[in-house]
Order: structure tokens, then C-alpha cells, then sequence
């Protein structure tokens, strides 16, 4: 009985110790709020410069983002919206790959009565980088959360200059 139980108990740990470890990555849910403007119309201009493998995805993220979360209160006044570059790139680094996005934006705000025009220009970049041995999908979840990050930033900064 003792010998059974020893073989068992060495192919339970056996087993137990080789097991993959799993990678786990999290999906990023930014707070992004409504951005209030106080003008009549947005124009929405993106075509400026794309290059990279995730640049579609990216584009397609923010012009939801531009739709849905920037809203216009105003009686005079126009903003628009141009884009001037998207890249995205995956640099293979020492057991892992770096997924990296830089934006370029310009907001400008036109206002008809006083003739004056302000004009918000944003560049930024936001990177993740993932190690070992890991998944399509865990690579998907953090090119994914890579461009939530960059939305998240992008709104952050124009909430401050419009407020």
C-alpha cells in the first residue's frame, strides 16, 4: 500500500511541476469621459499619414472615440479635427516583443465672432512590451490596451486644454 501511495504521490508532483505557467494579461479599461465643446460643429479630417501594422485598428478606435465622446454645446464656434501621423511598430526585444503607437492630432477652434482660431496640437506615444512565452490572443489583449492607453491620454490632455 505504501508503494502505491509513493507512486502516487510522485506522479501528482510530477505533473504539478510541469505544468506551463500561465501569462495572464489584462485587459485595460481607460476612464474616459465626455469631453464637452463649446462650439456648433465638428469637422473630422483622418486622413494624415498611417504606417504600421496596427494603425486601422487604431484609426477605427479613435474615430469611435471622436464620435461618441467629444460633443459640441455651443451656439457659434467650429472644431476641427485633423489628423496628422498614426505609426505603430513591434520591435522584437530579448524574449519578447515591444508593441509601440505614436499619434499626432490637431484640434483647432475656430470662432467666427471674435475671428480667432486656438489650436491644440497633441504627439504622443504609449508602448507595452510582453515577455516569455505568450499567446496571439495575449499579444492582441496588449496592442489592444497599448492604443486604450493612448485614447485615455489624448483625452485626458484635451478635457484639460478645452476646460
Amino acid at each position: 500500500m505504501v508503494k502505491y501511495l509513493i507512486i502516487i504521490f510522485f506522479s501528482i508532483s510530477f505533473i504539478t511541476g510541469c505544468q506551463k505557467e500561465l501569462l495572464l494579461i489584462e485587459k485595460y479599461e481607460p476612464i474616459n469621459k465626455d469631453i464637452f465643446i463649446n462650439v456648433v460643429q465638428k469637422n473630422i479630417n483622418l486622413n494624415g499619414v498611417t504606417d504600421g501594422p496596427h494603425t486601422n485598428d487604431f484609426l477605427t478606435l479613435l474615430k469611435y472615440w471622436i464620435n461618441n465622446n467629444i460633443k459640441t454645446n455651443g451656439f457659434d464656434s467650429l472644431l476641427d479635427i485633423n489628423l496628422i501621423s498614426i505609426s505603430s511598430s513591434e520591435i522584437v526585444i530579448e524574449n519578447g516583443i515591444r508593441i509601440q503607437i505614436d499619434l499626432e492630432l490637431d484640434f483647432i477652434i475656430s470662432k467666427s465672432a471674435l475671428d480667432s482660431k486656438t489650436l491644440i496640437n497633441f504627439k504622443g506615444n504609449e508602448f507595452g512590451e510582453i515577455f516569455g512565452q505568450f499567446s496571439i490572443n495575449d499579444k492582441n489583449i496588449m496592442v489592444n490596451n497599448v492604443m486604450k492607453k493612448l485614447i485615455e491620454r489624448l483625452s485626458n490632455k484635451l478635457s484639460e486644454e478645452v476646460n
